[in-house]
């Protein structure tokens, strides 16, 4: 997945603003953290998606609930990253 298609999808999500969607923003975030091939690569998708998204928002204007909504994306976002980082820093078992 681009980060391209990531952003329109969650931004179409945000836009929405659907609780019953939430699933499907996690989904969309963590097939866009798994399409870079290593840890590095991912952590710096990560971080460009995460700083386009919010510049998007910044300038959309947004209502009260998609903003809120927005909050939540960033949180898994945040959460997403931190868990690829997490995840590969332990050590491999036999």
């Amino acid at each position: 997945m681009t980060k391209a298609d990531c952003i329109e999808t969650l931004r179409a999500l945000i836009e929405r603003s659907d609780r019953n969607e939430l699933a499907e923003v996690q989904a969309t975030i963590i097939q866009f953290a798994l399409a870079s091939a290593d840890l590095k690569s991912r952590t710096e998708a990560m971080a460009d998606l995460q700083t386009s998204l919010e510049t998007e928002m910044l300038a959309a204007k947004l209502a009260p609930d998609q903003a809120a909504y927005y909050a939540v994306v960033e949180a898994m976002i945040d959460r997403t990253r931190d868990a690829v980082l997490n995840y590969s820093s332990r050590p491999a078992t036999a």
